[in-house]
């Protein structure tokens, strides 16, 4: 099989980018999905004619790089036009499964990564926020898991391929947010700023250029299904599931909040819902699940569908939730209490580097005390211990790293 591998890299060398070879990366490898047995990954390439951002290597020495594992058994690698001189590629690898079990899960996770279009104190501040990046690339986390406004489209951005593939490179190639990607496996959702206007919903006339931008910039292991577009998708690491959702493309609020998640993304979450074994069921959201008193969008104000689904927990007696949301630019730890079954917990993560929200509601009744933050943070979320006394923890740091709260929940809790 590793002469497979040569011969895929001579091929490409020779004739897989016939008169672009030796492109030069501009981004990566930013490591995507991956499994026990395949791994994706993803760069952003730029012709080589052209220098920009000091970069170093090309992308023939990258996949070099993979032919050297000793656990690789084949690549494969796709290539599609952006813009201009840029490209992006996706690599496929196999790779022969570790025999070791990995017992502990450590991710990190947050949401809103403002990129201020304008000096702040003569860019101090900016590059003070923007320092988060390099906290977080410093994690020994096996992935990351973005919840929306991962970029921000700004002044009728939305209203152009071409501006909304700008944005995201204009953030991208900023180094400490470049840092970040590349030091572990991301995965994504989106909100309304990364989606198209603010608040925007599945009326959004640009929406099927949004997500074929999205597409494009991150390696989820699937966007959407045959019946459904979106971004929403799942994949499963140890003994946790984790199931990331759309709350853009088929919301309907016309005349008042209807739907966020449409009929088939619904259907589709009760079904892997219904068949995951895992102890553990991670559910991803841009939009906060459980508070419905403050001002702003909540999927608890979608009556009718947040009823569904709590319902359709209860009545399939679906164990081992955890909800995890971003956009609020505040963090808080929520606690729904659920008579004759578990409390509901949501882990509410933002923001990064954006501002905060001066609508702040001071009393939520769902808020476990003291996790409320008002400043930027980010999330980290460990599974660890064995059987029944497997726990989950949650924690809260600043953009330096500094610890700002912890809190557990057990597995036997969430029976």
């Amino acid at each position: 099989m590793k002469s497979k591998i040569i011969l895929i890299c001579a091929l490409f060398l020779s004739i897989g980018l016939s008169a672009q070879d030796n492109l030069m990366v501009a981004i990566g490898p930013m490591p995507g999905h991956y499994t026990d047995t395949t791994e994706t990954h993803w760069f952003l390439l730029l012709d080589n004619s052209i220098k920009k951002n000091n970069l170093k290597h090309n992308f023939a020495q990258s996949l070099e790089d993979f032919n050297k594992r000793k656990d690789i058994t084949d690549i494969q690698f796709e290539i599609e036009p952006l813009i201009d001189d840029y490209m992006v590629t996706k690599v496929y690898l196999k790779k022969t499964p570790s025999v070791a079990k990995k017992d502990t899960i450590t991710f990190l996770t947050g949401s809103c990564a403002f990129q201020y279009p304008f000096p702040l104190n003569a860019g101090g501040k900016r590059k003070r926020l923007n320092r988060i990046f390099t906290t977080m690339s410093k994690e020994n986390a096996d992935f990351m898991v973005w919840t929306g406004d991962n970029v921000y489209y700004l002044a009728g951005q939305w209203n152009s391929y071409r501006e909304m593939v700008k944005e995201n490179l204009r953030t991208r190639l900023r180094t400490p947010y470049k840092t970040f990607l590349e030091s572990c496996p991301q995965y994504a959702t989106w909100d309304d700023h990364d989606y198209g206007p603010n608040d925007s919903d599945g009326r959004f006339k640009m929406k099927d250029t949004a997500l074929t931008v999205f597409k494009k910039f991150w390696v989820n292991p699937y966007h959407g299904t045959n019946e459904s577009n979106g971004v929403f998708t799942h994949f499963s690491q140890g003994d946790c599931d984790f199931f990331i959702l759309d709350s853009r493309f088929n919301c309907d609020k016309k005349g008042g909040y209807n739907k966020l998640l449409g009929d088939i993304q619904m259907a589709w979450l009760k079904e892997k819902l219904a068949a995951s074994k895992a102890n553990f069921k991670f559910i991803f959201s841009g939009t906060q699940f459980l508070p419905v008193e403050q001002t702003g969008e909540t999927w608890g104000k979608y009556f009718d569908e947040s009823g569904d689904f709590m319902n359709f927990i209860e009545k399939e007696k679906i164990p081992g939730i955890i909800l995890v949301s971003g956009d609020r630019h505040y963090s808080e730890l929520n606690k729904k209490e659920r008579q004759g079954t578990y409390p509901l917990y949501e882990f509410t993560c933002s923001p990064l580097t954006s501002f905060m929200d001066p609508s702040y509601p001071k009393n939520n009744p769902l808020r476990v005390e003291k996790t409320a933050i008002r400043d930027q943070n980010y999330g980290r979320i460990k599974i660890f211990n064995e059987g029944k006394e497997r726990i989950c923890r949650i924690e809260e740091f600043d953009t330096k790293g500094k610890f700002i709260w912890k809190y557990e929940i057990k597995l036997s809790e969430l029976k």
